[in-house]
């Protein structure tokens, strides 16, 4: 009989934890495949701890060396592609396709890294310096009334009054110009 707190041998893996480490060496969630497993909720929420075992942690690298042998297709074989994707576009004389894979290339080796930027933008700012351009500009009609109708309201996605544009013309009855 084992003491519960020595960890078991990799051979001593019961049916749970052997499923757990397939479960978790297919890339499913440690909390997800110690659920599928057959652990209980409260026990999967702790489930991480497990893969701390050696036996289970053995167990998970073992399955993970065999992976990356049966996997053949790594940095090497990219870059020879991407080689006869440059050979190919010398030969043909397309410019853009030896542009791409010099690209490939690139990327593959580590000297092309993509970064996105995130800029704040100040839309309210904006959106307010648009609305003073449009406020100070003179009404094309002399008629105090009808300029004095005209309201401007900026529209700001997620502002919970709704904006509004009215350009009130003369009442009923009335005509624009006189």
């Amino acid at each position: 009989m084992t003491d519960r707190r020595t960890p078991p041998h990799e051979s001593e893996l019961n049916p749970r934890l052997q499923q757990l480490v397939a479960l978790v060496a297919t890339g499913l969630p440690v909390q997800q495949a110690a659920r599928q497993a057959g652990f209980s909720p409260s026990y999967s929420r702790k489930a991480s701890r497990l893969l701390k075992h050696p036996a289970v942690a053995q167990a998970l690298a073992r399955i993970q060396a065999e992976a990356r042998t049966v996997v053949v297709y790594g940095l090497v074989e990219a870059m020879k592609e991407a080689d006869d994707a440059a050979a190919f576009a010398r030969k043909n004389k397309n410019s853009m396709a030896l542009v791409k894979a010099c690209e490939l290339r690139a990327k593959l080796s580590g000297l092309l890294i993509d970064r996105i930027e995130v800029v704040p933008v100040d839309l309210r700012g904006v959106l307010e310096k648009a609305e003073r351009r449009v406020i100070n500009v003179t009404p094309l009609f002399s008629n105090d009334t009808f300029a004095s109708s005209i309201h401007w309201a900026a529209n700001i996605p997620g502002d919970n009054p709704v904006a509004e544009h009215t350009e009130a013309g003369p009442a009923d009855g009335e005509s624009g110009c006189r």
